[in-house]
């Protein structure tokens, strides 16, 4: 057998597999030089190969950047369309009502991530295996056609085996990355409820819940662990056992002084480029960033890209038989309910309200009562486009001229400026500190831009600005809350229960029809929710839920 001459153009090699091809044909110059004993050929051929191989830092180094960048690129671009996506109308807030896709932080933040940087690598390693393959599929099969055939079907084989018998590896780390999101979503709930649970003294209780989340996540990891142990039993003896079969078919030509000495360095060399090029999957099969955990990422932002656009969400959205807030700002009437009814969550045949309509006037205020669980939080809700099981239809101001207190108002990260403004931005606004200062005194809050340092102050020296929550009693966040209406002065509020940690002085305070009266001041039509009997003087109307989907209207 003639042994092939080594030739770019002939073979056609892409210009990534010239590093590769580079050790090639040294390997071949190198020991046909050194059984010749050929001292000048020898160091031609090393100071050859030492001068192209000052080339390759700098190229793998700008290769390993180029990859950085572009997953990073990647991931910017699927970030900002999922998270586009998850918060476009109030899709963050109903998804947990009609999905089981869990943890969406998780999956926003550290699946995308994770996902971007394996497909970068996945792609670059495949691009340059398909360059690697094409060059030394040719060169193999020249040296020996038999061998090449016997390779790829043995490739063939393996990947197929891996596959078949790898593919419950992917169930299983899916099910690691939920539950490794679980037990993160545990420690969070303790950091962000470490007030209540340092008052119930429960550090035992959710030291023991904790754990029971870590020690899921052990055992799904040693399951793991032990598939691809079997696994990587049989993936070790494919790429060892094929190791023998280039020195059974070129060694008795070289023994028969048909090929030189570097042809069986070549041959293994070729040979092994091949097999790591066909064997692609079989290689990246399993470990924490191999294929396996990268298709159970894939199955879990799929579930969230479905959820958050073609599942229960889109059919509760245009659905015609559910409750409808629809904003009508040609309408005279501010707010107006039309034979509403309202339905709980779930399959209860129960009826929270039944065929209920009314009428608010501009600047007329409601006060909803009932006793606890009897559906007034629901019916605040559907007003303001939360609550969507039930039939009827509702009007009232866009939503850009509405604003809803709750019980426990929310408090941004960010500086007190930017809570009170909330939800607007800073730039987006062009109040004064005056005004802002003068909101925060009529809510009896005077110091509190003293006591945190300044308007712009973060709270906190580094890191993330801490929530005003941590810092402010619930009574001042339901106060500031209040600010918030003085200073935004929206067409429609909707409160329920936003005075509830208040005394009632300072309630007063928030409705009392004076100089520093606020809702009433600013002309804007409200609906409440309350029980104290010291918030009827300060309504229009209030409407008693009864029970059983009754109500009526008192004056």
């Amino acid at each position: 057998m003639q042994f092939p001459s080594l030739s770019y153009r002939k073979y056609g090699v892409h210009r990534k597999s010239i590093p590769s091809l580079t050790r090639f044909a040294y390997k071949q110059f190198f020991w046909n030089a050194l059984n010749a004993k050929d001292l000048a050929k020898f160091n031609k051929f090393l100071a050859l190969y030492l001068a192209v191989l000052t080339l390759g830092p700098p190229l793998l180094v700008l290769f390993d950047w180029a990859k950085g960048r572009m997953a990073l690129s990647w991931r910017n671009a699927l970030t900002n369309l999922y998270l586009g996506k998850y918060v476009h109308k109030m899709r963050y807030y109903k998804l947990p009502f009609v999905s089981d896709v869990d943890n969406t932080d998780q999956r926003i933040s550290e699946d995308i991530n994770n996902f971007c940087d394996k497909a970068v690598s996945l792609f670059c390693t495949s691009v340059v295996a398909l360059c690697d393959l094409v060059v030394f599929s040719i060169i193999l099969y020249k040296i020996f056609p038999p061998l090449y055939f016997t390779l790829v079907a043995y490739a063939v084989v393996g990947t197929f085996v891996t596959v078949w018998f790898g593919k419950p590896l992917i169930k299983k780390n899916r099910l690691q990355l939920k539950k490794e999101a679980d037990f993160r979503f545990d420690l969070v709930r303790i950091r962000e409820d470490s007030e209540s649970i340092a008052f119930y003294n429960g550090e035992t209780r959710e030291r023991t819940e904790a754990q029971k989340r870590f020690s899921s996540v052990v055992a799904n990891r040693i399951g793991i662990l032990n598939f691809e142990r079997n696994l990587n039993f049989f993936t070790r003896w494919y790429r060892y056992l094929v190791q023998v079969l280039p020195a059974l078919v070129i060694g008795p030509q070289y023994f028969a002084g048909k090929v030189p000495l570097g042809a069986i360095s070549q041959t293994f060399f070729s040979f092994n480029h091949v097999l790591n090029d066909l064997s692609l999957i079989v290689n990246e099969f399993t470990g924490p960033q191999g294929i396996s955990s990268f298709a159970a990422q894939v199955e879990r932002l799929d579930q969230l890209r479905t959820a958050v656009e073609k599942n229960l969400l889109l059919r509760m959205e245009a659905s015609p038989s559910r409750a409808c807030a629809s904003a009508l700002p040609a309408v005279r009437l501010t707010c107006m309910l039309r034979i509403l009814t309202l339905l709980p969550t779930g399959n209860s045949p129960r009826q929270l309200i039944t065929d209920l309509s009314l009428t608010l006037e501009p600047g007329k205020k409601l006060l909803v009562v009932g006793f606890s669980g009897i559906g007034k939080s629901s019916l605040m809700r559907a007003i303001a486009g939360l609550w969507d099981t039930g039939t009827g239809n509702i009007v009232r101001p866009p939503l850009e001229d509405t604003l809803f207190l709750s019980q426990r108002p929310y408090m941004t990260l960010g500086t007190l400026r930017e809570n009170v403004l909330y939800p607007k931005t800073v730039q987006d606004s062009s109040v004064t500190d005056e005004e802002i200062l003068e909101a925060l005194r009529k809510v009896n809050l005077p110091t509190v831009a003293e006591r945190m340092g300044g308007l712009d102050a973060a709270g906190k020296t580094g890191g993330l600005k801490p929530p005003l929550s941590n810092i402010l009693s619930l009574g001042e966040q339901q106060r500031l809350a209040f600010a918030r209406i003085m200073i935004l002065k929206p067409k429609f509020v909707i409160l329920d229960e936003s005075t509830s940690a208040l005394d009632l002085e300072n309630e007063e305070q928030m409705y009392k029809v004076k100089e520093e009266m606020l809702l009433q001041d600013l002309g804007m039509t409200v609906v409440s929710v309350g029980n104290r009997p010291s918030l009827v003087p300060f309504h229009d109307k209030v409407l008693r839920l009864t029970g059983e989907g009754a109500w009526k209207f008192e004056s």
